[in-house]
């Protein structure tokens, strides 16, 4: 199977996206379709992963906090394409977009599931971070752009 990174374009890859975000980030817990936006969209740069059938199989999403730190949120792959390095290769998508901003860190909030996969990735762990619909723990993590 071949896939492709690329930021959504057309109106149906960006429904295809956001709708990819609220399935495996938000309605496991009974979150509200719209629940999986943020006030960054706009100015955030997004990348999706689909796969040969067109299907939006991965997503994750980059904004500025200030000229020397971005941020990586919504970060999701359908579970049946979990362990294929699609996710890495979304990560690595998003730092690369942070290092041509001239971004010198990225921090994120991962769930407590997913540090394996970030510190596999050179992220740091630095503290707790708020938990999220208050069954979901978090670790604030940050990785040195160099």
């Amino acid at each position: 199977m071949a896939y492709r990174f690329k930021p959504p374009e057309s109106k149906q890859e960006w429904r295809d996206y956001f709708q990819l975000r609220w399935q495996i980030l938000r309605a496991p817990w009974q979150q509200p379709p719209g629940s999986e936006r943020d006030e960054f969209e706009a100015n955030a740069f997004h990348l999706m992963v689909v796969d040969d059938t067109n299907q939006t199989v991965g997503v994750g999403r980059l904004h500025r906090n200030d000229n020397t730190q971005a941020q990586i949120r919504y970060m999701a792959v359908l579970p049946q394409f979990q362990g294929k390095g699609l996710g890495g290769q979304l990560l690595a998508g998003l730092e690369q977009r942070a290092r041509k901003w001239g971004c010198e860190e990225i921090v994120l909030n991962a769930r407590t599931t997913s540090l394996d996969f970030y510190l596999h990735h050179h992220y740091q762990i630095m503290g707790e971070a708020p938990m999220l619909f208050g069954s979901i723990a978090h670790k604030r993590m940050r990785k040195l752009l160099g």
